[in-house]
């Protein structure tokens, strides 16, 4: 390692994790967060923007598996604003209804489509903090595993390029479709944080991996963490 001074970094909301990645989340890339069911992605990612709105930076969820009330129900738990108003500091989008029509106007959607529709939102809300939850929806299921690539490095390049924003996309790998696209995409985004849950000594217990994160001392150990009132929290070693 040199003293050239880290990339600019974003609060994820869980400081014992930030304390592993040299402050936080690369700004303005793209982070996967991944795992199997239950293990507490869409909190996390949930947490990530209610950091954000706390340091006084918008952010927008885009739902595209799983139905915003919901998921607003789930942000309202745990006393993070984040809702479909208008009016809310966070937003939460359906984005089901736009990958609905973009496939009725075209064979297959593109990233650049997805792109085009996107962008307009996060400008008008002066978004700097981005989560999709989850990817394997965003991804045309009609496409080859060589299209899938092309797809998934045209859209994180397009959110790195064009977004503005530190964006989280969420990921389970529980299938070999989505197992697949986690694949492809581990191999392009910037930070790869895997969630996973496993039974230990007669109990379920939640595990996180730094398991990829470009231009970054991670600590490599896996860590163990509940979730609480506050959300997210690591457990001390």
């Amino acid at each position: 390692m040199t003293d050239t001074p880290a990339s600019p970094r974003v609060a994820s909301g869980v400081p014992e994790l930030d304390a592993l990645i040299e402050g936080g989340l690369p700004a303005n890339r793209v982070t996967l967060v991944v795992g199997d069911a239950g293990a507490g992605k869409t909190t996390f990612a949930l947490q990530f923007l209610a950091e954000g709105h706390a340091r006084g930076e918008p952010g927008i969820f885009i739902a595209l598996d799983e139905k915003p009330a919901h998921i607003a129900e789930a942000a309202a738990r745990f006393g993070w604003p984040i809702s479909t108003e208008t009016s809310s500091p966070v937003l939460l989008l359906d984005g089901s209804p736009a990958l609905s029509l973009m496939r009725q106007r075209q064979h297959a959607i593109d990233a650049r489509a997805v792109m085009a529709d996107l962008v307009p939102h996060i400008r008008a809300r002066g978004a700097r903090r981005l989560v999709i939850d989850a990817l394997p929806a965003l991804v045309p299921p009609e496409l080859t595993h060589a299209e899938e690539e092309e797809f998934f490095r045209d859209l994180v390049f397009g959110l790195e390029d064009n977004a503005g924003c530190t964006t989280v996309v969420v990921t389970a790998d529980a299938d070999a479709r989505a197992a697949r696209i986690s694949a492809v995409a581990t191999r392009l985004v910037t930070g790869v944080i895997d969630l996973r849950t496993r039974e230990v000594d007669a109990r379920l217990r939640r595990f996180v991996l730094v398991r990829k994160m470009r231009a970054t001392a991670a600590h490599p150990a896996e860590r163990e963490f509940v979730i609480g009132p506050s959300g997210v929290v690591m457990r001390q070693v």
